[in-house]
């Protein structure tokens, strides 16, 4: 221990922390020779030097004193620290014991200057029980010594032993001394009488000197298992390694220890009637007794955890003095006093690495010691929550994620394309208008059925495809919220059926155009025989039901979630893009037949323009859609259903603008030419001039009236060549040759 206190004080002394200041650390060693007598002496000799040094050095002359003991580093055994503790507090001197870990010595109440490098007995203890409870061993047998050391040891053991239900067959109290002969071996033999006698003890747990254990190993012969505390586990002064293997077995308790190579080479550098030799008696004495081998048995007896323990207790006290010397000078001898550098050894750090705080794992690199390491931050989705963490913890994926460097996982937010949002209200907003509007333009053409303007839209089919624009509107509503099963059901076969039932009834009504003006004369009659609205209409309907049935079935639209690093996207999975693109292609479809119908008709009357209507209406619903796919593809995220929600309130707002707003701007606005007389003027005219282009069956582009820009829906009549008598009939032809729905 001596040698391994001048090495440790040799590193502080040529290091920075000390060199930089001008300081060095000196020592004197006392043996304590494991005796309390010994050391107080020796405690003394410390204090008396310092006091001689104040009451015969005048103050103004500093020169002549030595610097006062600054710390005390020992001693091994925690009954001598004890008792130099109570001595050095009477002065306020720092003690920093290496080895002594009685639970007694943590009470600063009673002990307030004594620091340790070493972990309370409380600990060891706590460990030794958890391994006899491990392996149930309850029924055990306790050797320890009548000192402070020993006995804080036992009460610890057995009251942590009583709490796991362990019971003690025996307990055993050696004497502290070891060197009053009689006394201990009286005491050896008794405890070895009592281990013979109690047989079915197989284990014995000990907190014995390891001058103690030798003896008693010597005269043992029954084997048992032996539960060592650090005051032996390692000492190879106890009984020779090849012995132990036969006669019983140890299981040791001792200190962590760290690589003492450095020390091991101060130990082969060392000479023969060197400077440490001159200053050190008993490395003296040890070369002189032990020539030959010296440095071998130097080495063979190093025991690796007090030597690093020394370490931190020389490099404690050099930290400490280096702390309140940075601020003053100390190469004046009394210009440091102990006390000052009492406060200082509560907050020492001495880590080859720095702690690594929450949110990193420490990263040892191969060849270096377990204490020396690098801090890493935690990758993304892991997370520490503690100091000097080994591993990150993995979040969890399906509900948690964090950033790389987290010291806790954060929830995962729920994406959906929700009801507060902007969009959302904004659509929302528009669909609930559109749904006002289909309902005060229901209750116009109800008001106004008979009028010409209402039954030349098509009368009870209006009311229809108003009907549908609801059901489409309403289907919108289904693209806002939380998705669900049955809502992705509903949405798009609400839609589907719907916005066919619409387009459906403005296929009858253009193609009710082409019969009436595109047709050849021949094939009218025939044509007009397979013209029935009603059973188209169903067709269409039962075709996209079947659509919709199909889908269902095989390819059900459903609720999914879409993990992502910090997210859980919730939308609706549509099942089968094909069965979607079909319910879709169908009333594109049924559009696109309306468009051509419609586009043929688009040179009519001033007074009957539904087909620039139907047009235009359709042009705007196929663009849209047309518009509508690339951005469906190439759009992802919660506003993908905002795409076929804008797109569906686009097509419902040019089938209200192209054939609804322009018949109530008429009903309200034009009531002068909304009436019978004036809409059979306008068709006897167009007809009269179309009669004379009957030769081709093409009828010639009517003149633009200013009266009114509606025209009556329904097939005319197709006038044969006049006679002289029915030319005189002229004013009345249109009642007596031909039929109107008006």
């Amino acid at each position: 221990c001596s040698l391994a206190m001048i090495h440790a004080i040799e590193v502080v002394n040529n290091s920075t922390l000390l060199s930089s200041l001008g300081i060095r650390l000196g020592y004197k060693i006392h043996d304590t020779c494991s005796d309390v007598t010994t050391a107080l002496r020796a405690t003394e000799d410390l204090m008396q030097r310092e006091m001689e040094c104040y009451s015969t050095t005048n103050f103004f002359n500093m020169s002549d004193c030595i610097q006062p003991t600054t710390a005390v580093i020992g001693a091994y055994h925690s009954e001598t620290s004890i008792a130099v503790a109570r001595d050095l507090n009477l002065q306020e001197i720092p003690q920093i014991s290496y080895a002594s870990s009685a639970d007694i010595l943590s009470d600063k109440s009673r002990f307030p200057g004594f620091f340790r490098t070493v972990p309370s007995d409380m600990h060891q203890t706590s460990a030794m029980v958890k391994l006899l409870k491990e392996n149930k061993w309850t029924w055990v047998g306790v050797i320890t010594t009548d000192g402070d050391y020993g006995r804080s040891a036992l009460d610890s053991f057995m009251s942590q032993a009583f709490l796991a239900g362990i019971c003690l067959a025996f307990k055993e109290v050696l004497p502290d001394s070891v060197s009053d002969s009689p006394k201990l071996q009286s005491a050896v033999s008794r405890t070895v009488r009592t281990l013979n006698f109690n047989t079915k003890v197989k284990v014995v747990v000990s907190f014995a000197k390891p001058e103690h254990m030798r003896l008693l190993f010597q005269e043992l012969s029954f084997p048992r298992l032996w539960v060592a505390s650090d005051n032996w586990s390692t000492s190879e002064d106890v009984i020779d390694p090849g012995e132990l293997n036969q006669n019983t077995r140890v299981i040791g308790f001792s200190f962590e220890s760290r690589d003492v190579t450095p020390f091991k080479e101060f130990l082969k550098n060392l000479e023969f009637n060197s400077e440490a030799q001159a200053n050190n008696s008993f490395l003296k004495d040890f070369y002189s007794n032990n020539k030959p081998q010296a440095v071998e048995k130097l080495i063979n007896t190093i025991d690796a955890g007090t030597i690093f323990s020394i370490q931190m207790a020389v490099s404690a006290v050099a930290q400490a003095v280096a702390k309140q010397c940075s601020a003053r000078d100390c190469t004046v001898p009394g210009s440091l006093q102990p006390w000052e550098v009492k406060p200082c050894y509560q907050n020492i750090t001495s880590k080859c690495s720095d702690s690594c705080r929450p949110g990193q794992f420490k990263k040892t690199d191969e060849g270096q010691h377990t204490c020396c390491y690098s801090c890493i931050d935690c990758p993304e989705n892991q997370f520490s929550n503690g100091t000097d963490m080994d591993e990150c913890h993995r979040c969890n994926a399906h509900s948690e994620w964090s950033d790389p460097g987290s010291s806790k996982c954060e929830l995962k937010t729920l994406e959906y394309f929700d009801w507060n949002d902007v969009f959302a209200v904004i659509l929302l907003t528009l669909a609930a208008v559109g749904i006002v509007v289909v309902f005060l333009v229901s209750l116009l053409f109800l008001s106004h059925r008979d009028s010409p303007v209402v039954k030349a839209a098509g009368g009870p089919l209006c009311q229809l495809i108003l009907l549908s624009l609801v059901g489409s509107f309403v289907s919108s509503v289904f693209f806002v919220g939380k998705p669900t099963d049955a809502q992705c059901k509903v949405r798009q076969v609400l839609y589907g059926l719907s916005f066919t039932l619409c387009v459906s009834c403005i296929l009858v009504k253009s193609l009710k155009i082409l019969l009436a003006f595109q047709v050849k004369l021949e094939l009218l009659k025939s044509l007009r025989r397979l013209y029935k609205p009603y059973l188209i209409i169903c067709f269409c309907m039962l075709v996209q039901g079947a659509n919709h049935t199909w889908w269902l079935i095989l390819f059900s639209p459903h609720k999914r979630s879409i993990i992502n690093n910090s997210t859980i996207l919730e939308e609706c999975d549509e099942g089968s893009y094909v069965a979607f693109g079909v319910v879709m292609g169908f009333i594109a479809l049924l559009a696109l037949v309306c468009f051509i119908f419609a586009f043929k008709g688009r040179k009519l009357p001033q007074k009957y323009n539904e087909a620039k209507f139907i047009t235009f209406g359709m042009l705007v619903y196929l663009m849209a859609w047309v518009l509508f796919i690339p951005v469906y593809v190439t759009t992802a995220g919660k506003y993908l259903p905002a795409v076929e929600m804008a797109v569906i309130l686009i097509s419902n707002y040019s089938i209200l603008c192209c054939h609804f707003f322009p018949k109530c701007y008429a009903i309200l606005f034009r009531s002068m030419s909304n009436t019978r007389d004036d809409f059979m003027r306008n068709v006897y005219e167009y007809s009269k001039k179309s009669t004379r282009g009957l030769g081709d069956f093409s009828l010639p582009d009517a003149s633009k009236s200013k009266e009114s820009p509606y025209v009556i829906s329904n097939i005319p009549c197709f006038f044969p060549k006049r006679t002289e008598s029915e030319q005189s009939l002229e004013p009345t032809a249109p009642n007596d040759q031909c039929k109107y729905a008006l």
